[in-house]
């Protein structure tokens, strides 16, 4: 798996808000480093080093050499906060991790293929789970798995218990979760556009017997 290095610089345990608020002025973002045999270390990160993690390919399941202060640590970033109204991001985290530890992660996944019912506009695919949660080595994590799903029919479902891991991945996400399923449409008719059975009269509106009684003449003896 390709590494993106980057450095960062070390900041005060406790900035204000204004300290925060100037630094993402600047381009410079809040982060903390931390993970096992490390003791947490706030630090701020480049903007642009953060962008170009998030924009690569493997995303945030990147493999980053970080360097703090001549020293070099491999980490992953996590716990991003951004904020609610501005989606502008405030704080990230930085966990340093061991090459030899399987890792946590989540995998997108992507459809390859049409099936012919859907194609032939018979059926509708139903995309239930987006992504799986794995545990992996960390030069094993990657972007994205396919699911090929140009064979199925119509009734049949794909679950993460079918889906063909890389070796060394461990599923975490439920086997029984549903992936992908295909399902009959659902056609609507208009009883305006069902021909009338051959033969067959127009039905009659039964006056009730209200109206009857004021269309009938009346008697007097």
């Amino acid at each position: 798996m390709e590494h993106i290095a980057i450095e960062v610089q070390p900041r005060a345990h406790h900035n204000t808000k204004s300290e925060r608020k100037t630094m993402r002025r600047v381009g410079q973002i809040p982060g903390s480093l931390y993970g096992k045999g490390i003791d947490p270390e706030p630090v701020v990160i480049g903007a642009k080093d953060i962008a170009r993690i998030l924009t690569s390919e493997t995303g945030t399941n990147t493999l980053v050499d970080l360097t703090l202060e001549g020293k070099k640590h491999l980490v992953r970033l996590t716990n991003l906060e951004v904020d609610p109204i501005s989606k502008a991001l405030q704080h990230v985290g930085l966990q340093k991790i061991s090459a030899r530890d399987p890792q946590k992660a989540t995998i997108a996944l992507e459809l390859e293929g049409e099936p012919e019912p859907v194609r032939l506009n018979e059926a509708l695919l139903e995309f239930s789970t987006t992504s799986i949660d794995i545990r992996a080595l960390p030069e094993q994590l990657v972007a994205s798995l396919t699911v090929d799903v140009s064979g199925m029919q119509v009734g049949d479902v794909i679950y993460a218990s079918d889906l063909k891991l890389p070796n060394g991945f461990e599923l975490l996400t439920s086997p029984e979760a549903a992936i992908v399923s295909v399902k009959m449409a659902k056609v609507s008719v208009d009883v305006d556009d069902i021909p009338a059975a051959e033969g067959a009269e127009p039905a009659e509106v039964a006056a009730s017997p209200a109206a009857n009684e004021a269309q009938s003449p009346e008697t007097h003896g």
